[in-house]
């Protein structure tokens, strides 16, 4: 089966990986050689892991870390991966079967397909300071240090935390507990038994905030992202 990197490398158009970076003057790419890649186990051109990154520390999640003896080195969708400095800091999520940056509207759009979609894999980067398209996983959504699974049950609170939002709950408010009773005071007799009829649903989410922060991204006006 294809690696998920390796797939939304593929929907992105198989770029060759960023080495210019933020430097400013030119930047000549390293030669490959012949191995075996980290990452996704694919045999073929790769690069050693230190002409990649120098800041990426977490070696034990690369599973074929010990495939080549030549020693840890990369291929082609994973340097991408790793290399592709604004996956670091803007949502992305494959859609209409291109891989690229997202606005609010669109991620709401992606999570929806994923919901059903595996291989959509939004990713909502929260520190905008850590990879996260390198660990792309099959029917999750992908924040700073995990890969959240994600499903009809996630799409259903999904809906329920934007419509909190057009009834005037922010951001701060719905990680709450209970709902703001100056809110609640605002809103008609139907709109209040709906909310708080609906708002122990996103309970597991406040236990789990990473999932609230992705909501909030996809909820978000697009001059706010």
């Amino acid at each position: 089966m294809t690696h998920p990197v390796v797939h939304l490398w593929e929907a992105a158009g198989r770029p060759e990986p960023n080495w210019q970076g933020k430097a400013r003057r030119p930047v000549t790419p390293p030669e490959p050689r012949d191995g075996v890649c980290a990452l996704t186990g694919e045999p073929g051109p790769v690069w050693p892991l230190n002409k990649i990154t120098t800041t990426l520390t977490t070696l034990d999640r690369f599973r074929h870390r010990d495939a080549d003896p030549q020693g840890l080195a990369l291929g082609p969708a994973a340097a991408w991966a790793i290399r592709h400095r604004a996956a670091m800091q803007h949502p992305h999520a494959i859609v209409d079967g291109t891989h690229r940056q997202v606005t609010p509207p669109e991620l709401y759009q992606a999570l929806e397909q994923a919901a059903t979609c595996p291989d959509v894999m939004p990713t909502v980067p929260i520190s905008r300071q850590k990879h996260v398209l390198p660990w792309a996983r099959w029917g999750h959504v992908g924040v700073d240090d995990e890969w959240l699974p994600w499903d009809r049950t996630h799409l259903d609170r999904l809906g329920i935390y934007r419509a909190l939002r057009r009834l005037g709950f922010g951001e701060a408010a719905i990680a709450e507990p209970t709902p703001r009773h100056q809110i609640l005071a605002r809103l008609d007799r139907a709109d209040r038994i709906w909310v708080l009829t609906h708002w122990g649903d996103l309970n597991r989410w406040r236990h789990h905030p990473a999932y609230l922060e992705v909501a909030a991204r996809a909820t978000r006006q697009p001059k706010e992202t």
